[in-house]
């Protein structure tokens, strides 16, 4: 199956139940320079933007003639990390991401000896697209420039 036609087959996240399994040849959409575990990357972020999800590496796993590359749907609440120890200190608010039991898992499968890959996907019960909560670019270029500013000169 060509690329193109996969991703147009491929729902978004919140709309059904997805357990898909497809070779396809992503060669239009890749650079020939790039390692396995870049084009690993790069089919999990092109999934991710076409399904409304962000997949997170889990693992590269090195078989006899290919190379598994295994992340997880980073809402999963099963892959929530641990709350930290609360400390005396003030607390924090903290934006934290909507997350389900949606058993999410991609595995893209990269043979050494084929262009074309195998994706193995699992996405069980919908919840609400991803949003990224990271902090803006703007202002992490702001504190790395004002590392040693006080709490007093931001005024």
């Amino acid at each position: 199956m060509r690329m193109e036609e996969f991703l147009e087959r491929v729902p978004l996240c919140s709309s059904s139940d997805i357990n898909i399994r497809v070779t396809i040849d992503p060669t239009e959409y890749l650079d020939e320079e790039a390692s396995p575990e870049e084009l690993g990357r790069v089919m999990a972020d092109l999934l991710g933007d076409k399904m409304g999800l962000h997949w997170n590496i889990h693992k590269n796993f090195e078989h006899e003639k290919e190379l598994e590359c295994a992340f997880y749907c980073a809402q999963s609440s099963k892959r929530r990390k641990k709350a930290k120890v609360a400390g005396t200190g003030p607390k924090r608010e903290a934006r934290r991401m909507q997350r389900g039991e949606c058993q999410g898992w991609l595995r893209v499968y990269i043979p050494k000896n084929s262009a074309k890959i195998r994706i193995s996907l699992k996405h069980v019960r919908c919840h609400e697209m991803y949003e990224d909560i990271e902090l803006p670019e703007k202002w992490k270029e702001f504190i790395r420039a004002n590392l040693k500013m006080t709490p007093a000169q931001q005024s």
